[in-house]
């Protein structure tokens, strides 16, 4: 995808948009984001996520019941089935991983079960 078009589709999208660097973001304009970083902690309705480029082994908050959400592997669905299955709140918000659709946190909230309450319209 040239970086013309990846822009035009960043700018067609709603809300805040926040860069979370990963290997292939060498070019980007960078008035199209709130924010650009590698890592990045949220808080969205009392759940924290830990957002990065690549799959982490630990993360803030992991040990009280935080999340990590990341991209980079490519992975299938079946790669966050896994995790939960594990017990591991680590999931690919990747688009190879969700229909190349970006990930809400209803989404999130819905595959993980009924203990997470957030607000359905925040996207990830």
């Amino acid at each position: 995808m040239k970086i013309e078009d990846a822009d035009e589709l960043i700018r067609k999208m709603n809300g805040k948009k926040y860069l979370i660097i990963g290997n292939h973001d060498k070019k980007y304009d960078p008035r199209l984001f709130e924010d650009i970083r590698d890592f990045m902690k949220v808080s969205v309705d009392g759940r924290n996520f830990a957002l990065m480029h690549y799959p982490m082994l630990s993360w803030p908050k992991k040990s009280s019941g935080g999340y990590q959400l990341h991209g980079h592997i490519h992975a299938r669905m079946e790669y966050n089935e896994a995790n939960r299955a594990e017990g591991i709140r680590r999931y690919d918000v990747g688009v190879d991983a969700n229909n190349f659709f970006p990930v809400s946190v209803k989404q999130i909230k819905d595959f993980f079960g009924a203990q997470m309450s957030v607000d359905d319209n925040n996207f990830i």
